[in-house]
């Protein structure tokens, strides 16, 4: 079962929820996702569960997967420098509680700063 709860933005969780990025990301009108994770995710193919469903829809993505446990400002400042060297317009995190972290920053500073 797929739930849908509202924050600061969308939230999908549960059964099937994965599924419903694609077409998120599609009504949305983004051109290109920054996906933040971590090495290990990328390593274990945790990461191709969401970047497959981006293959799928035909939506572009580059990813940023340098965090590291406990990230740093520098982890924070190359992710935005990426960010801005491929043009992203939305931000996808995978992973746990470091890469929601930096994820969250690297889209404030381009929200807000960049």
């Amino acid at each position: 079962m797929v739930n849908r709860i509202m924050l600061n933005e969308t939230s999908y969780f549960g059964r099937g929820s994965r599924e419903k990025l694609g077409e998120e990301l599609l009504s949305r009108g983004y051109k290109k996702v920054l996906v933040v994770t971590d090495y290990n995710l990328v390593d274990n193919r945790v990461a191709n569960m969401v970047t497959d469903i981006l293959n799928n829809k035909g939506i572009a993505y580059c990813m940023y997967f340098h965090i590291k446990q406990n990230p740093t400002v520098k982890n924070v400042q190359e992710g935005v420098s990426f960010a801005k060297e491929n043009n992203i317009d939305v931000i996808v995190a995978i992973g746990g509680g470091s890469v929601i972290d930096t994820a969250k920053a690297i889209s404030i500073i381009m929200t807000n700063i960049a």
